[in-house]
């Protein structure tokens, strides 16, 4: 547990030890109240990233691409070109009807990627083809070259704006009741804040529950001229912007509301641990039962006396500045109603997607520098001076050509794939080897991989 976790839990057991008032309802009185919702509210305001962080993953990816790529068959690189699309590039024209087309059309984009790099750093990938590698170490770059397009092609690269934007929409339901920001709206539209927050019969608010605004009103807000402070001594001003019977001040109400809960409770991070956390915690405090007579339970905020009067939002006896939920028994178990703990819980969950997707980008990004590590090292797999002779020789039998021979005796079974390995496919070979090097061949050529990438 980190430090920042201990803080904010020291803070919400701090809220659920201070004594509720049981008189007249005071300034302050439902401070520890508005302490844990505010902790549920600033995680949907300000407990998520709002942007994309930038990673280096296809950066990283292509450098592997690429330098794969200047050690591929000529004739296939020549193919890929760096400053052109799919339909304009020649691969196009050269795939056109081919069964392997829509593959290699996805791929593309990597490939591209990769001759980009080239273009940038000619001299550096130029100097690879002059090594005379070893088959084993162009086999290895690759093997890391179809690993770097997985990476590259990873669907976590482009879900940040999908994710936040369930998130945002699950986030507002839970705050607003609508899929989008409602914070100027002139709601609730009330004019009769008893029926909305808690009645004088001591039943439900007809609005009660259905989202953190109209709860956090019923809670903070004042009334004609009464109660502006009872959440914190800057929460309202009770002259300007009072709700009882109009929605009119709702917006610069809910504003001086909203604004001050970042100084009344943390802000965590959005995530499902705490968001369960920080809605165990509000249960407990609408837990305990309230009232001199006719004790009522699952109520957020202060309730004084018998609250005959219901929630006005007035400090008088028997009035309450509170939110009463709907609670029904069946067999024997009572089940509170409160719409918007489960759109909470809904944003959690996609908190949590932003963070697993920030941790396996930084996986990838991890891995892919290892990657790259490794095909540099490759450099120092050459073939030896005799076996380099031979390989130039261009004569049928040398370890050259049977190199070659080893990589086309791969892909019979697959013309694409004998294709980016720089052999020539004859689906009528008689002796039935259909991949086979072509005439005078050296050894420094390869595909681009078996598989994608």
């Amino acid at each position: 547990m980190n430090f920042n976790t201990k803080t904010a839990l020291l803070w919400i057991c701090f809220a659920l030890s201070t004594p509720s008032a049981r008189c007249t309802v005071n300034d302050g009185d439902n401070g520890h109240y508005y302490s844990v919702t505010c902790t549920i509210l600033n995680m949907r305001t300000s407990g998520f990233p709002v942007a994309d962080t930038p990673n280096s993953v296809q950066s990283l990816a292509s450098e592997i691409g690429a330098l794969n790529l200047s050690l591929s068959d000529q004739q296939f690189s020549n193919l890929i070109a760096h400053d052109k699309e799919w339909d304009d590039a020649p691969i196009k024209k050269a795939t056109d009807n081919k069964p392997y087309a829509q593959e290699w059309k996805t791929q593309y984009p990597f490939w591209k990627a990769a001759a980009s790099k080239i273009k940038e750093q000619e001299a550096a990938y130029k100097a690879w083809q002059t090594l005379k590698l070893s088959s084993d170490a162009i086999h290895t770059i690759r093997e890391l070259a179809n690993e770097a397009y997985k990476a590259y092609a990873d669907g976590e690269l482009t879900s940040f704006e999908t994710t936040k934007e369930a998130l945002t929409k699950a986030a507002n339901q839970a705050i607003y009741g609508k899929d989008s920001n409602g914070d100027t709206d002139q709601a609730p539209t009330t004019n009769n804040r008893v029926n909305d927050c808690g009645k004088n019969n001591g039943s439900e608010g007809n609005e009660a529950g259905k989202n953190l605004k109209t709860d956090l009103l019923c809670l903070c807000a004042g009334a004609a001229g009464n109660m502006a402070k009872a959440c914190c001594s800057d929460c309202g001003d009770a002259s300007s912007d009072a709700w009882g019977s109009s929605a009119a001040a709702v917006p610069a109400a809910w504003k001086r509301i909203k604004d001050n809960c970042p100084t009344g409770a943390p802000t965590l991070t959005l995530n499902t641990e705490n968001m369960q956390r920080a809605l165990a915690s509000f249960q407990q405090i609408i837990a305990p039962m309230q009232g001199t007579s006719n004790k009522k339970q699952y109520i957020l905020g202060t309730l004084d006396g018998t609250g005959a009067a219901g929630n006005t939002g007035s400090s008088a006896a028997t009035n309450g500045v509170c939110v009463i939920y709907k609670s029904a028994a069946a067999n024997n178990v009572v089940t509170v109603t409160i719409d918007w703990v489960a759109k909470a819980l809904q944003a959690a969950e996609q908190g949590t997607k932003l963070m697993q997707r920030e941790i396996h980008i930084k996986q990838l990004e991890a891995k892919l520098r290892i990657l790259n590590i490794t095909a540099s090292l490759q450099k120092h797999k050459v073939i030896s001076q005799h076996q380099a002779t031979e390989g130039t020789s261009q004569k049928k039998g040398t370890q050259g050509t049977s190199e070659n021979e080893k990589n086309c005796n791969k892909h019979h079974s697959d013309a694409a794939n004998c294709t980016r390995a720089g052999c020539d496919y004859d689906a009528n070979a008689k002796d039935g080897k259909k991949c086979k090097p072509k005439e005078g061949t050296e050894n420094t050529a390869v595909g681009t991989g078996d598989q994608a990438g």
